[in-house]
């Protein structure tokens, strides 16, 4: 077959593009255009779309990922990272679509970011060793997923007796949740995540991003806000990414003075509920760490029942010599930072 490669976005058919996603076993909500939109109305951040077309110019395969800079200029070089969410996408795990992309998109990307990741969203063991050949590192990673498919009832008796209780008390204490989408709610269940990312001590995408993904995803029913309320007071939020029957975890967190009432404990029982009503059949818990390190998201995340996976990532560096100095900056910038 005489295949062929595109990586200029004017020229990629987008309802095919649509259509591809939708229909592949594994079509997930960070390969579509709509998010591609996303990532190019943010600053800071720069997608990268290659495809792989055939003869009768459909669709067989596809990439996208986002380059992610904290700064522009030379510190932005030194933070930039390409990540990708669940591709490469390839019609019948054919090898010979799988190398055309892989090859292009590490041609494209190696002088624009300082490495990949390949955030794997199913099981890649049958390309593990193609990704070896092409220079890409299999590491362990750690995920959750919920079967929504089962009745609320199990679901329920899998979540653990403390967190159940827990999640009671919320609600005896008068707690709520609720999906809403003004840009004013928004705006402050933003400032809910940069106080979490700050006692976290880790980076959080602009406002803008956010802002962003609820014009373009938001009104097509990809994203939705679940707000925790209290004494009329929003203190906790999950952002949720929604497509092809799955749930995705994106962002979740809650104001500290409020911890002890467990909102983030009641925002996820309840969205598990709201998922099922929907007809939705993974929730996706967003990654659980490494199995060699401790790690208490994951501790926490285990108490709701589920399915631990190990479905990894891969990781490419594509300049060792300033992949050394960034991750060098980064413990600066938590230094300084916090």
């Amino acid at each position: 077959m005489n295949y062929r490669i595109i990586s200029d976005y004017d020229l990629i058919d987008v309802h095919k593009w649509m259509d591809f996603v939708k229909n592949h076993n594994y079509g997930n909500v960070f390969q579509t255009p709509e998010m591609y939109r996303v990532y190019k109305s943010t600053k800071y951040y720069e997608p990268v779309i290659v495809v792989c077309v055939d003869e009768e110019n459909e669709i067989i395969g596809l990439i996208l990922s986002v380059i992610q800079r904290e700064y522009k200029g030379i510190l932005g070089k030194l933070s930039s990272r390409s990540i990708i969410w669940g591709a490469p996408l390839i019609k019948d795990n054919d090898i010979q679509i799988f190398n055309l992309l892989m090859k292009e998109y590490t041609r494209l990307i190696k002088r624009k970011a300082v490495y990949t990741q390949i955030r794997n969203l199913w099981n890649m063991d049958d390309f593990r060793i193609d990704f070896e050949k092409l220079g890409y590192k299999y590491e362990d990673h750690l995920n959750i997923l919920i079967d929504l498919t089962k009745s609320e009832e199990i679901l329920w008796k899998e979540v653990y007796p403390k967190r159940r209780n827990e999640i009671k008390k919320s609600v005896k204490q008068g707690v709520f949740t609720g999906i809403f989408n003004e840009t004013s709610l928004v705006e402050k269940s933003y400032e809910i995540l940069v106080e979490v990312y700050r006692r976290a001590r880790l980076p959080l995408p602009g406002k803008e991003y956010f802002i962003n993904a609820k014009n373009i995803l938001g009104d097509i029913g990809f994203l939705k806000f679940v707000g925790a309320f209290y004494e009329k007071k929003l203190i906790g939020v999950m952002y949720i990414l929604c497509y092809n029957e799955r749930i995705y975890e994106w962002y979740i967190g809650s104001y500290a003075e409020y911890m002890n009432i467990h909102s983030n404990d009641l925002l996820i029982w309840d969205t598990f509920k709201w998922s099922k009503i929907n007809q939705y059949k993974i929730y996706d818990f967003g990654g659980a760490g490494k199995p060699d390190k401790e790690y208490g998201v994951r501790e926490y995340k285990k108490k709701f029942g589920g399915t631990i996976v190990n479905l990894g990532r891969y990781q490419k560096v594509h300049n060792r010599i300033l992949m050394s100095i960034s991750l060098v900056g980064f413990k600066l910038w938590r230094l300084i930072k916090f």
